[in-house]
């Protein structure tokens, strides 16, 4: 009994390790993941007028359009995607990514805010998306995404942004959107069958997913390493409201309405921004 309450007790103690930060400390992250002050950070304001133009590969997407069962977590700073271990998971190589390198999907989340005005971490062209949808994939040469994250290759970030405008609904989100309802306390989790992720980007193959900005940078949370590749699509897709307003109703460990879980903008430090058209 006595090793049983030592046990949980240490399982209580990392999972506060672990979530011990908050959006509105965010000034003070650095403080306990030095990183998190480092000098390539992310997110930042993207001006495609001060892009540079570059061709690269044609993104190749694998298992993409597959059909999975997922999880969909409410962790306490996001809602997160995680598809089944061990199963047949989606993968990318081409594009930014090193020659002949693959990246192994990951999770996915999404940022969002209290309105439709705010939510999304990158700004383009000083507009500020309503969601902004983060794919997480790790370099496969790497064990898992924990040694990715400690080189410069290892991580690679597939990022689309939501506005929310009136009009149909966004198809690829309603399974997620309906899903929500489930997950409203922290630490909950359920089931998305016949989950698409390819859905979520509103279809990874057509035109627009050709063109893309991409940039190194770093997570936008802690440990905020400096490991990630951005990989991000211009063209945004609408979404209604009644999508949204889900997530602004999930709640956190506090019992506090998760809202405006974007961080501030980085400098860009003398950083390169890529714009490619394939």
């Amino acid at each position: 009994m006595i090793q049983l309450i030592t046990v949980s007790l240490l399982l209580m103690v990392v999972s506060s390790e672990v979530n011990g930060w908050t959006y509105d400390s965010q000034d003070e992250w650095h403080e306990q993941y030095p990183a998190c002050g480092l000098e390539r950070q992310s997110p930042i304001e993207i001006n495609s007028n001060e892009v540079i133009s570059q061709h690269y590969p044609v993104i190749k997407y694998v298992n993409y359009k597959r059909l999975y069962s997922v999880k969909l977590i409410n962790n306490g700073h996001t809602a997160q995607i995680m598809f089944p271990v061990n199963g047949i998971i989606p993968k990318i190589s081409g594009g930014p990514l090193p020659k002949g390198q693959t990246y192994e999907f990951s999770s996915l989340h999404f940022h969002w805010g209290a309105n439709d005005t705010v939510g999304a971490e990158h700004v383009h062209d000083k507009h500020r998306y309503s969601v902004e949808v983060h794919g997480v994939h790790f370099n496969s040469k790497y064990l898992n995404l924990d040694v990715a994250l400690q080189h410069e290759d290892g991580v690679a970030v597939l990022t689309t942004f939501y506005e929310t405008l009136p009009g149909e609904k966004f198809s690829g989100l309603e399974g997620v959107s309906e899903a929500l309802q489930n997950i409203t306390l922290a630490g909950t989790s359920t089931k998305i069958p016949n989950f698409q992720l390819s859905a979520l980007y509103g279809g990874i193959d057509s035109y627009t997913k050709r063109v893309f900005y991409t940039y190194h940078g770093s997570l936008t949370t802690p440990p905020c390493a400096e490991a990630a590749t951005w990989i991000i699509f211009p063209k945004h897709h609408s979404v209604q409201r009644d999508q949204v307003e889900p997530f602004r109703r999930l709640l956190d460990e506090q019992g506090e309405y998760i809202v405006n879980n974007f961080r501030h903008l980085q400098g860009i430090n003398g950083r390169k921004v890529y714009y490619s058209k394939s």
